[in-house]
């Protein structure tokens, strides 16, 4: 939970300084696989839902998917922050608990960042509060 809480923080630096004024597109691809575990599932939709409601500039398009095995894709194609429903929709999103399959969750936000205008500044952010490597 530490790495969890120093990986949000620095990310809220990050979209805080002056170069969160540049980004336009931001897509959040949640980690959902088994070794998350359900509670830190729910902390990092939170941490998303906290960052769409106060830490984006209303300019901000966004989307939003969970990854595991496969990527399951809330908020696609991309959306203005300020769209009604956006919490509720990453509230009501299951946990799948299945594999890590971190480059298919990175290829699935790309795709979804390239789906949008192509002069925009992009962010992908990919959440997870635990890595094996193997």
């Amino acid at each position: 939970m530490l790495r969890s809480g120093l990986a949000s923080l620095a990310l809220f630096v990050f979209l805080s300084s002056a170069h969160a004024s540049t980004i336009s597109d931001v897509v959040f691809a949640i980690d959902a696989s088994g070794s998350i575990g359900a509670t830190n599932f729910n902390s990092e939709k939170t941490f998303v839902k906290d960052l769409l409601t106060a830490g984006l500039p209303s300019a901000t398009e966004v989307g939003v998917f969970t990854w595991s095995t496969s990527a399951y894709n809330l908020i696609d194609p991309l959306v203005p922050v300020s769209t009604p429903g956006l919490t509720a929709t990453i509230t009501n999103a299951g946990y799948a608990s299945q594999s890590s399959y971190m480059k298919n969750a990175v290829q699935n936000g790309i795709d979804i960042l390239n789906a949008g205008p192509s002069g925009d500044n992009k962010l992908l952010v990919l959440l997870l509060t635990d890595l094996r490597i193997r």
